[in-house]
């Protein structure tokens, strides 16, 4: 019979726990033992159970003083925190402080600041002073305490108003399970660590553990989610009672695991992996990972979706690029420049200019073309993820890593490309390391000593104003230097003049095809409107009016009411944001004949020819 040694801090927990425990099925299967021992009483004492279940600071010392024997901690639940904190509201406080474990605090800052006018935490980590905490919390202005038993002794001491955070029966129940889902695991010490490594290198969805006799000892959230069970009727049970399509064939007579067999369990199919665990040859339990199979369909989908859009294939070259203003042709003929060298390039342009475009262009234009293209926004991902998409990392270098390892972005635009874009939006961390990769021409995977070389041409993009960044301290400036080496500025849509008119009709043009509508054309008066419009969102946004306007309009011809109504009147006002002579020479530019620009701008040829003479216009 297994032994669980229970440390009790305070007698108000003492009750909660002694009432779970007479309630817990396992009552007669497991010796249950409580010891009403306070923290600093731990060390002169012994304990001989299998497993050991405390709280808060009682757990830290216990990994201490008894290093080889599982701990299980009560969880001090946020329902467990506001019952604390509605004890504090009797006392209508100034200022209240939570003093407690990180792993309790972490997300209560917001609840707190809800209830109280002045509320602060204070963390606690188990070589402090809980005293010294205490005092400098009230030094602070703290008026009430709130915390566990400790700190709360102190509070006393210190003659402050003060609550307990007690432990509610449910956080009991939930470490007692814990421990005893533990201690079935841990038949011996082998069959202990193959099952929690098995858990833990193969958790994904709905997971279920069964011991030697078939019985549940892990039924997972996810799984009760799948098969509407709740975890508290499923642990204890046998699978062949409740779940008789998971033990076919039998659990007990594999020799081997078994991955992706599909089961139908009320009427939805299920991905089932099945991993025995055997022990000296003899059937000593079994671990079943399941997922839906139409969530793996659609997992499959987005991975496909993920790797296209990361661009392994630059799709787009220079002819893709449309427009013929002086600003969008200077900028294509350096960039188309720039792709004969391999030195680092730096795209600066404002949002929606196309600065992926030119990336794409400027590696099909070089020696690279047939290599890959892969292409990573640096603002999508958090900057743990973000390290080890760019670096890659070794196997099990961290919990939940692929026992295979993953090969990082630079290591698989090696003899290519990669597309840093917003790069500005990078941590410095990460900054320090792109650094090196610059210098060294080397990664080195996450958790891995190996340095493997690279040969990969750097573009970056941003569309902050890098050089700020810079002074501002949030870019390192040697980094900047690094990757500005050949620099082009994208022209905003805007500057671009009558490209805006021949990127209307291209858009008009291709969303009519792509989405099955009628061929639209637009009214010679539109032309202005588009001409002063705003485009805060520059290409982009331009093409996504005209996609807007291919499913929206339903007549041939677009005219300017159907633009006031759909996008409202033009963000820039013509005759203080675009001055009256560029608005005719963009007009001059856009169209073959002045009769057609002077009908887009509205005004009689006559009218357009006056105009031409004040403002010097060449005819």
């Amino acid at each position: 019979m297994y032994l669980i040694d229970c440390i009790v801090p305070y007698p108000n927990l003492l009750e909660v726990v002694t009432e779970v425990w007479a309630e817990h099925p396992y009552r007669d299967k497991v010796e249950f033992r409580s010891h009403p021992k306070a923290v600093y009483e731990i060390p002169d004492y012994k304990l001989y159970g299998d497993i050991a279940i405390a709280r808060g600071m009682s757990v830290q010392f216990l990994k201490t003083h008894y290093p080889e024997m599982p701990i299980v901690e009560i969880p001090m639940s946020v329902y467990d925190i506001l019952m604390a904190f509605n004890e504090a509201q009797k006392s209508h406080p100034n200022h209240v402080a939570l003093i407690a474990l990180p792993n309790a605090t972490y997300g209560v800052d917001e609840l707190g600041k809800s209830l109280f006018a002045n509320f602060s935490i204070y963390e606690l980590y188990r070589d402090m002073n809980y005293g010294n905490v205490v005092g400098r919390a009230i030094q602070d202005g703290a008026d009430f305490i709130v915390g566990g038993n400790a700190v709360v002794e102190y509070a006393r001491r210190m003659g402050v108003p003060c609550s307990l955070i007690t432990t509610s029966k449910a956080s009991v129940r939930q470490a007692i399970d814990e421990a005893i889902s533990l201690l079935e695991f841990s038949t011996d010490q082998r069959a202990k660590a193959e099952r929690l490594q098995t858990i833990l290198d193969n958790i994904s969805e709905g997971v279920i553990s069964i011991d030697a006799e078939k019985r549940i000892s892990v039924f997972n959230a996810d799984a009760c989610k799948f098969f509407g069970i709740r975890e508290n009727y499923a642990i204890g049970k046998r699978i062949d009672e409740i779940l008789p399509g998971l033990d076919n064939p039998d659990l007990s007579t594999m020799l081997g695991s078994t991955f992706g067999s599909v089961v139908k369990i009320n009427d939805k199919d299920y991905s089932i992996n099945k991993f025995p665990i055997r022990i000296d040859g003899n059937f000593s339990g079994a671990i079943m990972i399941i997922q839906k199979v139409n969530v793996i369909r659609d997992l499959e989908t987005k991975i496909r979706q993920t790797a296209y859009s990361k661009g392994f294939v630059a799709k787009y070259g220079f002819d893709d690029i449309v427009g013929k203003s002086k600003p969008l042709v200077q900028a294509k003929e350096l960039a188309l420049k720039y792709s004969k060298v391999n030195s680092s390039i730096l795209l600066v342009g404002e949002t929606g200019t196309g600065k992926e475009l030119f990336a794409q262009s400027i590696h099909k234009a070089s020696d690279r073309r047939n290599g890959p293209f892969v292409a990573i926004n640096c603002a999508a991902l958090p900057e743990n993820l973000l390290e080890s998409e760019l670096f890659g990392y070794a196997a099990g270098a961290f919990t939940g890593a692929s026992k295979s390892g993953k090969t990082g972005l630079f290591e698989l635009a090696h003899n290519g490309t990669i597309f840093l874009d917003e790069v500005s939006e990078m941590s410095l961390s990460l900054q320090g390391r792109l650094l090196r990769v610059l210098a060294e021409h080397s990664i080195m995977r996450l958790g891995d000593d190996a340095v493997i070389p690279v040969d990969v041409r750097i573009i970056s993009a941003t569309n902050r104003d890098i050089e700020n960044e810079v002074k501002e301290g949030r870019f390192r400036r040697d980094l900047f230097f690094r990757l500005n080496v050949l620099r082009i500025d994208v022209p905003p849509l805007r500057e671009r003049g009558s490209d805006i008119i021949m990127l209307a009709k291209f858009f008009l043009e291709l969303y009519d095809r792509k989405l099955g509508s009628i061929s639209h054309e637009f009214a010679p008066e539109c032309y202005s409107y588009l001409l002063s419009y705003g485009y805060e969102g520059n290409v982009r946004e331009l093409g996504n009016m005209c996609e807007r306007l291919s499913v929206v309009i339903e007549d041939k011809v677009i005219t300017l009411d159907d633009l006031i109504a759909l996008f409202g009147r033009a963000d820039s006002d013509p005759e203080e944001d675009v001055s009256e002579k560029k608005r005719i020479q963009n007009a001059l530019d856009s169209f073959k004949s002045k009769s057609e620009a002077a009908r887009a701008l509205n005004m009689d040829r006559s009218t357009l020819y006056r105009k031409m003479n004040k403002y010097g216009i060449p005819d």
